[in-house]
C-alpha cells in the first residue's frame, strides 16, 4: 500500500507493507514529525486489523533517505515522481532498497514531467466529477 500524506504545505510519501518505510523529500526524521508518527501508528493498526492480521507490539519504521527536493514546494511534484517510479519499478523492494536511496536530488526535467502529466492525466477526472452544489 502506497500512502502519499500532505502534512500541512508537505507531502511525503509513506510506501506501507507489513513494515513501513518513511520517506520526505526534506528528509526530516519522523521523530520531529509526531503528528505524522501517531497517525501512521493508528492507520496501521486498523489497517491490521480490518485484515484480521497481527499487531506488532512494536512498530517498526525504517527512515529511507531519498531524493532531496531544493526547496519547499517541490515536495507534491517529488512524491508524485517517487510513486511513479515505484510503481512502474519491476522491483519495487529493490527500488526502494538500492535506487531511491542512490539519488540525491531529481534533474529538474524529471519534476518538469510530473508538473506537466498532472495536469494532462488529472483534469480529464477532475471535469468528469462535478463538487455537489456547482
Amino acid at each position: 500500500m502506497v500512502v502519499p500524506w500532505n502534512h500541512g504545505k508537505h507531502a511525503i510519501l509513506v510506501p506501507q507493507a507489513y513494515h513501513i518505510y518513511y520517506l520526505d523529500p526534506l528528509n526530516a526524521p519522523i521523530t520531529n514529525r509526531p503528528v505524522i508518527l501517531k497517525t501512521i501508528k493508528e492507520a496501521y493498526d486498523t489497517y491490521l486489523m480490518r485484515r484480521s492480521m497481527e499487531i506488532p507490539k512494536n512498530l517498526s519504521i525504517k527512515e529511507l533517505v531519498c531524493p532531496h527536493q531544493p526547496s519547499n514546494v517541490e515536495c507534491g511534484y517529488y512524491v508524485m515522481r517517487m510513486i511513479k517510479d515505484l510503481v512502474q519499478s519491476p522491483n519495487r523492494r529493490d527500488y526502494i532498497k538500492k535506487e531511491l536511496i542512490d539519488k540525491k536530488s531529481y534533474p529538474k526535467a524529471m519534476i518538469d514531467e510530473m508538473r506537466e502529466e498532472w495536469p494532462t492525466d488529472m483534469l480529464p477526472h477532475l471535469q468528469s466529477h462535478r463538487i455537489m452544489g456547482h
